[in-house]
């Protein structure tokens, strides 16, 4: 899966508590020259469940004692 390409010069449009409007800008490079493009981009962003943010949490903390490992090998 692609990351998310980052959104630039953000202004928060509204917020219902719940749920947040973001705005913002895509930078895209395209065509044989790689021409810079910007796109204008609406985000509503809504919380994760709590279910995704534990085994995120939980990843990370395999991930971090993983390069902690090697890292120590390495040594």
């Amino acid at each position: 899966m692609r990351p998310i390409p980052p959104l630039f010069d953000v202004v928060l449009l509204g917020t219902t508590g719940e749920s947040w409007t973001l705005a913002g800008y895509e930078r895209v490079a395209s065509g044989a020259l790689q021409q810079e493009f910007f796109l204008g981009q609406s985000w509503l962003v809504t919380p994760a469940p709590r279910e995704d943010l534990g085994k995120a949490e939980n990843e990370w903390a395999r991930l971090a004692k993983m390069l902690a490992e090697v890292q120590q090998r390495e040594k």
